[in-house]
């Protein structure tokens, strides 16, 4: 297997122990309480832990001028008509990743953002966050060991466009040629990570930073499947639309039984390139809020279905295949692979 070099802000395994503890404990800190201020100043604030847990930094209506307590009822003071004012500030979804990775010497390195604005008075919630930044460090070390391998891309994965990067994601084990288990799947990987699936599975949009800055999800990474291959294939067809669907799968495999999967691509992959607009503009949405994939996977189908549907309407031709074979067609598409 490859090397892996990582690093984490695992503060967690550290607290309650050594000579720092025990100062902490003399100036009356417990090492839960080491353990928020040391949050806190990794988020580069200086918050005092003090305005966290106390009542003494909240607002209240004296600290706001009478006129704001006014209800609005949305009506004007004249007898001029009524216009609403334009909402020049564009609609955004914060985008904040909760593990950073980027190329090391040795191969992927990472990093757990703080989750310390979950931290609130209450020291069941603090524990919790210091448990949880433990669980995305073992994220982290997971993806660099396992699915971001560096003798995948030699010139590392900082300049790596996003299909490059869901090219070298292996699918089976790259240490052991004979394992038929498929690598990436969450099922595969709980096991290898020693993680509840039902955790992994709630963590699927869990953010993670690309070395190339690019943000996806974690289920981003166990998207790809072996059909991935054939996909590719038929998107690359030069009688893609000239020949029969038949004639397009007997052309990308030998093989009968994957003849038969591939004719259940092909129309979609010919859908996503007929209609590059609806594949652009989920690219679009994928790239501004990747934690909405599910949304924006079902959009393009919809959107898919409805503009072949027009276009046989007008021009004749062959409908969509089944819909439940589209998603190897749709993730492909959604990371520029067609």
């Amino acid at each position: 297997m490859a090397s892996v070099a990582g690093r984490s802000v695992n503060r967690g395994a550290t607290v309650g122990t050594g000579a720092g503890a025990e100062a902490g404990a003399t100036r009356g800190r417990s090492p839960l309480d080491l353990a928020l201020t040391d949050l806190v100043r990794a988020n580069g604030t200086d918050v005092e832990l003090e305005t966290l847990t106390s009542e003494a930094g909240r607002l209240d209506f004296d600290d706001f001028p009478e006129e704001e307590l006014s209800a609005d009822l949305g009506e004007p003071d004249d007898d001029e008509p009524r216009t609403d004012d334009v909402d020049e500030r564009t609609p955004s979804l914060s985008v904040r990743p909760d593990l950073i990775l980027w190329d090391g010497p040795e191969g992927i390195e990472w990093e757990v953002r703080p989750v310390s604005e979950t931290v609130l008075a209450d020291k069941d919630l603090a524990r919790l966050a210091v448990r949880r930044e433990m669980l995305l460090d073992r994220y982290g070390a997971g993806i660099a060991s396992d699915l971001l391998l560096p003798e995948a891309r030699s010139d590392g994965y900082a300049g790596a466009r996003l299909i490059d990067i869901w090219e070298a994601i292996p699918t089976r084990n790259p240490g052991d040629s004979y394992d038929v288990t498929r690598w990436n799947t969450q099922a595969a990987i709980v096991k290898r990570w020693d993680i509840d699936v039902s955790t992994l599975s709630r963590d699927s949009a869990v953010l993670v930073q690309l070395p190339s800055g690019r943000i996806v999800p974690f289920q981003f990474f166990t998207w790809k499947t072996e059909n991935d291959a054939l996909v590719a294939a038929i998107a690359a067809a030069p009688a893609l639309f000239s020949s029969t669907i038949s004639a397009v799968a007997a052309s990308v495999t030998p093989q009968p039984r994957a003849q038969r999967t591939a004719k259940d691509f092909v129309p979609w992959v010919r859908a996503a390139r007929t209609h590059g607009e609806v594949v652009l503009r989920a690219r679009d949405q994928f790239h501004a809020f990747p934690s909405r994939f599910e949304t924006i996977l079902d959009g393009m189908r919809d959107e898919l279905t409805a503009a072949e549907a027009e276009r046989i309407a007008q021009r004749g031709g062959t409908a969509l295949g089944k819909q439940d074979r589209a998603l190897p067609v749709l993730q492909r598409a959604l990371v520029g692979g067609i």
